[in-house]
């Protein structure tokens, strides 16, 4: 292997400003040195060629023969050097790929598929922030993952159509009776539902049932409430505990499992549906070209899911 002779590195960068600037103490400032501290790099440096890099002209310094060679050949050295540090942090930026995403929505759907998305891009780094906010794509956010469009000025694409259904376990499915099935188990409720904006009432007033003294009495309707959040209240729900009002991307992976079922044929379209958004100049970036198609398919999927059970 040959070895590089090389100058002293900082001696070279502290010549390249003074000879840049013509003057000692401008370069000073720029380094945020003294100027016997440039004065001292530069005469070390002209120590290690064993000749001149600056004369005096009256009052001006002027770079000599081998100075004007070395400037540069330095420069085009650090110009490189600048282009290959940029080349390889905008090759970093463009591997990691972060996604906002609901909790739920990420415990339930996004996460589950990760792995497949992670098989198609092995050069893709996902990172998944789950909160409830919409983000700014100022703070690191590349994407985002919500029950509901973008906002003006952003892209954003509808992956499903969203729809309002009840499901329960397979084991309480067969218990439940052919009339007045809402009134023969639990409605299960939790605590955050307003980010899921999923009502009993409201469903069952969307759906005109009956709730006449002779149809359902809504006093008669027994809810439990969970403390914790959605996903807690689908685990009690897979235990057989009682039916919950859900939307389609918050069970798919239950329903193709089979863990839960469709209590009652009864569905209404919901008023969200699952987005992927994104800033305005998509088209500039390839890393969420990739992640809107591989989302695409999945939503394919569950459509397809959907479909088969309808």
């Amino acid at each position: 292997m040959i070895r590089r002779r090389l100058p002293p590195l900082g001696a070279l960068r502290t010549f390249e400003a003074a000879a840049r600037h013509k003057n000692f103490t401008r370069a000073a400032e720029e380094l945020h040195v003294t100027q016997t501290a440039v004065s001292h790099q530069v005469k070390q440096l002209e120590e290690w060629l064993g000749q001149p890099l600056f004369v005096r002209e009256g009052r001006r310094m002027a770079l000599t023969a081998v100075g004007r060679q070395m400037l540069d050949g330095t420069r085009d050295a650090f110009d490189l050097l600048a282009k290959t540090a940029a080349d390889a942090l905008a090759s970093d930026a463009d591997r990691r790929l972060t996604v906002s995403v609901p909790p739920e929505l990420a415990a339930l759907w996004l996460m589950p598929r990760l792995q497949r998305f992670r098989n198609r891009y092995a050069d893709l780094e996902i990172r998944v922030v789950t909160e409830y906010r919409r983000p700014s794509f100022s703070d690191g956010i590349d994407a985002a993952l919500a029950p509901g469009c973008g906002r003006r000025g952003e892209y954003s694409l509808r992956l499903l159509h969203e729809d309002e259904f009840v499901v329960c376990s397979p084991s309480l499915l067969g218990q439940l009776p052919q009339t007045d099935a809402l009134l023969a188990a639990p409605l299960l409720t939790h605590k955050g539902d307003r980010h899921t904006r999923l009502d009993w009432s409201r469903w069952i007033e969307q759906l005109g049932m009956d709730t006449s003294p002779a149809g359902i009495e809504l006093e008669r309707l027994t809810l439990i409430r969970i403390d914790d959040g959605f996903e807690a209240m689908l685990d009690a729900c897979r235990r057989g505990e009682g039916l919950a009002l859900v939307r389609t991307t918050l069970v798919a992976e239950d329903l193709r499992r089979g863990t839960l079922v469709r209590a009652f044929d009864e569905v209404l379209p919901s008023d969200l549906h699952l987005h992927v958004i994104a800033p305005a100049d998509l088209e500039r970036s390839t890393k969420i070209e990739r992640l809107v198609g591989w989302l695409q398919d999945e939503a394919a999927r569950d459509e397809t899911l959907m479909t088969a059970r309808d």
